[in-house]
């Protein structure tokens, strides 16, 4: 049975090995739960295992950043992603906040979530070829299998009225 909830910590080192699997052994939540009372965690779970997540900040009173959503490969196309994309628009128009920010990686081509953005209203602005590379050269990416990572990053927006 699946079942959204809110972040607890229990869920921590599942969490952290979640996203590791989704990104490469070097990707790490750290800063995350280093400052966790400043970021929205919310789980999704199968029968108590943890299939997808969003996490998402406030940068100010009128932005929210969406730091990550996140589903197992086996339950992507089963509309998780976009419940949890539309409970965030809903806490933005609720928290008055005006503008939604995040970036996404393009590996070979593909863009991982570009279609559920759009969907939802995003708009693609700056791109910047290597990003990651550049920001982590020590990273291994999954997505691109170097190191440095050669994914391009687009960031996207999301005006709320």
């Amino acid at each position: 049975m699946i079942n959204y909830i809110d972040y607890r910590d229990k869920y921590k080192d599942a969490l952290k090995i979640f996203q590791q699997r989704q990104w490469g052994e070097n990707s790490d939540s750290d800063e995350i739960f280093d400052d966790i009372n400043n970021y929205i965690i919310k789980l999704v779970l199968n029968d108590d295992v943890l299939i997808g997540t969003i996490i998402y900040h406030k940068i100010n009173e009128k932005v929210v950043y969406l730091d990550m959503v996140v589903i197992d490969k086996q339950y992507q196309k089963m509309g998780i992603g976009s419940k949890l994309l539309g409970d965030l628009i809903i806490y933005a128009k609720d928290n008055n906040i005006s503008i939604i920010e995040t970036k996404a990686i393009e590996a070979k081509g593909h863009i991982n979530s570009k279609k559920l953005l759009e969907n939802y209203g995003f708009v693609q602005g700056e791109t910047i070829n290597g990003y990651w590379g550049k920001l982590y050269p020590d990273f291994n990416c999954l997505e691109c299998g170097c190191c440095p990572c050669i994914c391009n990053m687009h960031e996207y927006f999301k005006v709320i009225i």
